[in-house]
């Protein structure tokens, strides 16, 4: 893969943590019990789901919005 392949790919995959990051917490800034569901997540680009983690982990707040009560459902 070429370094101007790898550069735009990873540009991209942040473009999406980002998104996904700002999509769940205004849907938790809403309500705190959301439920999100994540079909075909072995079809997601590598990396994507690393956004999640400060939402899935053990955090009382993250940002000062409480994410426990939020389901995560992950598809495959």
């Amino acid at each position: 893969m070429s370094e101007s392949v790898l550069a735009s790919w990873l540009i991209t995959a942040d473009i999406f943590q980002d998104q996904l990051r700002e999509w769940i917490e205004s849907n938790i800034t809403l309500c705190e019990r959301q439920l999100f569901i994540f079909d075909e997540v072995e079809k997601l680009p590598e990396g994507l789901l690393d956004a999640l983690k400060p939402f899935v982990d053990y955090y009382d707040k993250v940002e000062g919005l409480d994410y426990r009560k939020a389901v995560y459902l992950f598809l495959g």
